[in-house]
């Protein structure tokens, strides 16, 4: 495993996007320089690595607000009900609190309603819960008639499920709408994997709301990206600068007196804030968000420019 200061570090190689994902291709041999003569692999095959790039690890990007509403509770995209039954006491005039225990994270009904819905759609399940006869006869055809009878025998009240997963196995586009009901709903009720269940199901749910906006977003990220490389940051830092001010000078009593990270972090939410309505993003550099260093130049900028306002008023009332 590479560590955070391993030398082979992913940011050497070439990248590709697929999606919202950053992939980079490395050899056998950079993986593993040392183990070559201990294992029989070639060094010169290749495989497609995930690439995280570098982000910031104090708090999610753009330093989203909790909005609290009661039983409802939101910050950025994240958001849940909760049992609004306070785990633990809190002073009086603080903040309520709540820990994870009290979020609902999962509807059984909700979810089961999704799920068969989706499969009707699809046509590989009827109203009563069974699985489509043309799925049956075409898997037969795959796999043999008796291998049916046996999922009948091994799952009685649940074969028409291990059918629907046969189907998406044979017949789907892996990640799919309907690759992910199938597939939840055997995890669910044949295989008992509800911990993975719960990452498909809230994947599921984030590629609902919000996969067209990212992917969106990614689009103009990588427009973005091939615009700086042809030049004009210095142009982009003045118009970076220009925004901040502006929006600096409109909202001075947030930021006139507080300290230097509280400072930092209020421009850096500013920023969101504007590149969240912006057609193309103002505030990110190769598709990440500008670092706390950055924000930090533009305050002591911002601040040195208003003292100097202020020094200059003051001459002239003298």
């Amino acid at each position: 495993m590479m560590t955070k200061n391993d030398p082979r570090r992913l940011d050497e190689l070439p990248k590709k996007r697929v999606g919202a994902q950053q992939i980079v291709k490395a050899t056998l041999g950079w993986m593993f320089p040392t183990m070559i003569d201990k294992l029989p692999i070639n060094p010169s095959d290749e495989i497609w690595l995930r690439y995280e790039p570098p982000h910031e690890l104090e708090e999610f990007p753009g330093n989203p607000d909790l909005d609290d509403f009661g039983t409802f509770v939101s910050s950025g995209i994240a958001s849940y009900y909760l049992d609004n039954q306070p785990q633990e006491p809190c002073k009086e005039g603080e903040p309520r609190r709540f820990s994870a225990r009290q979020i609902e994270v999962f509807d059984e009904d909700k979810w089961l309603c999704e799920c068969t819905s989706v499969l009707e759609e699809h046509r590989w399940m009827s109203g009563d819960l069974c699985a489509a006869p043309h799925l049956i006869e075409n898997l037969s055809g795959i796999l043999g008639s008796n291998y049916i009878a046996d999922l009948k025998a091994s799952h009685p009240q649940n074969w028409n499920i291990a059918v629907c997963e046969l189907a998406a196995f044979h017949f789907s586009t892996p990640l799919s709408r309907v690759w992910y009901v199938a597939n939840m709903l055997a995890l669910y009720y044949i295989h008992r994997d509800f911990l993975k269940v719960g990452f498909l199901w809230n994947e599921y749910n984030t590629r609902i709301r919000y996969e067209v906006f990212i992917l969106k977003y990614m689009e103009m990220m990588e427009k973005n990206r091939e615009n700086g490389a042809k030049g004009g940051q210095a142009d982009r830092k003045a118009d970076r600068y220009r925004v901040l001010n502006e929006i600096g000078r409109r909202r001075s009593k947030e930021i006139a007196f507080v300290t230097d990270n509280q400072g930092v972090r209020l421009a850096m939410r500013w920023a969101a804030e504007y590149d969240a309505k912006a057609e193309v993003p103002l505030f990110r550099l190769n598709g990440r968000p500008l670092s706390k260093k950055w924000y930090a130049e533009w305050l002591a900028d911002f601040r040195l420019k208003a003292k100097g306002v202020e020094w200059d008023q003051a001459l002239r009332r003298t």
